[in-house]
């Protein structure tokens, strides 16, 4: 009855922290569709409270692998970093009154985010780059890099040095820019390359919230730097689905964290177009509506070809290289049975089918053998 009663208790304070979270963001989005600073620079500090100590429950508390603390502590630390300056944000604007950006803690402490996830992706890319081909990660690594500079120098610095030239006149955005092409290239590889186990769900909702956090970032950094940026717009909203979904990543490990199957499946198999239709896209995109532009359609098609020729010579060498590996170990498994029946032949020879006994074979031989160690000068006798 205790055991139930504690259960029930649980469940019911479960449903209480949900309708709690649901009336949170349900209110945010209100807040942010009409705008209002100070109700909006209450909550989100809130919201990003919650998902911190969500993600530091879940990826560091619950964690017994040290590998897998350290990344849940740098995950934590990118969340929280932003939870700082967005309380900051508040009392600089509601209590304060002053601007924000004069305040070196505000206006660079963001940057902390990029670097945190930034080094929790890393952390992780060394793990899984263990269980990757080297040749095919350099690969899908520089065909995303080449695209997603071309694009950023298309839709964002509007084929323009003057525009790279504000952005470059203040470093940490740069630096924070760089960080951001970096996680989504790597997001891109880690996605499509070849695997040898399908990713879990809540590794998936981890690449698309952080995908979708430096989508928004490289959005915000345009609109600071070419536009105008209003806090608690659309693009702070933005920020903050990205942080959900990797708080809900943490609520996917614990209920649908089922034993990964050993059974090996080629990932990269399954979805072998998928990477190359998505590049493909790009350029008849920018075909189709930016014709002037038609040299870098032309352009990232050859990119394309080139990285096509390149990964069928890779997959075949692959191919190639598990076709030998499969060969030794039927080589290997066949020498074990072959040496496995000689000694059941021997055996079978040398002694008695009935009794176990040795033969007069196996006396002959031994009797041959040891009067072949004795020297010269010494008699023998056999009983």
């Amino acid at each position: 009855v205790y055991k139930y009663m504690v259960e029930k208790h649980i469940k019911y304070k479960q449903w209480l922290a949900s309708i709690f979270l649901i009336f949170i963001y349900i209110s945010y989005v209100y807040i942010i569709s009409i705008n209002n600073n100070f109700l909006g620079d209450i909550l989100s500090p809130i919201i990003m409270l919650i998902i911190t100590g969500a993600v530091f429950y879940g990826y560091v508390f619950r964690q017994k692998s040290t590998m897998q603390k350290c990344y849940g502590v740098l995950l934590a630390l990118s969340l929280f970093s932003w939870f700082v300056c967005d309380f900051l944000w508040g009392i600089q604007t509601q209590i304060l009154h002053i601007n924000p950006d004069k305040c070196v803690i505000t206006e660079y402490g963001y940057t902390l985010t990029n670097i945190f996830l930034f080094l929790a992706i890393a952390l992780a890319a060394y793990h899984d780059l263990k269980k990757m081909n080297k040749i095919q990660a350099l690969l899908d690594a520089l065909v995303v890099s080449i695209y997603a500079i071309v694009l950023l120098w298309l839709f964002v610095f509007d084929q323009s040095i003057d525009k790279i030239l504000v952005i470059k006149s203040a470093p940490v955005a740069m630096f924070s820019l760089i960080l951001d092409i970096l996680i989504y290239a790597w997001i891109n590889i880690w996605f499509f390359s070849t695997r040898i186990i399908k990713p879990p769900l809540y590794h998936r909702l981890l690449a698309i919230g952080s995908l979708i956090y430096v989508c928004v970032d490289l959005i915000y950094y345009y609109y600071y730097f070419y536009s105008t940026y209003e806090p608690n717009s659309w693009i702070d909203g933005a920020y903050t689905l990205a942080f959900s979904f990797i708080g809900l990543s943490v609520i996917a490990k614990k209920r649908f964290n089922s034993p990964i199957s050993t059974k090996h499946t080629d990932y990269r198999g399954t979805f072998k177009w998928g990477f190359e239709i998505i590049l493909l896209l790009v350029p008849i995109l920018i075909f189709l509506f930016e014709r002037r532009l038609y040299q870098y359609s032309i352009q990232l098609g050859i990119v394309l070809l080139i990285y096509y020729i390149l990964n069928n010579v890779n997959q075949k060498s692959i191919f190639q290289a598990k076709l030998l590996e499969l060969e030794k170990k039927n080589v290997s498994e066949l020498e074990i049975q072959v040496e496995k029946r000689t000694e059941e032949i021997i055996k079978l020879l040398n002694t008695d089918f009935l009794t176990g006994l040795y033969s007069r074979r196996y006396f002959d031989l031994k009797l041959i053998e040891e009067i072949n160690f004795i020297n010269k000068d010494e008699q023998i006798a056999v009983l």
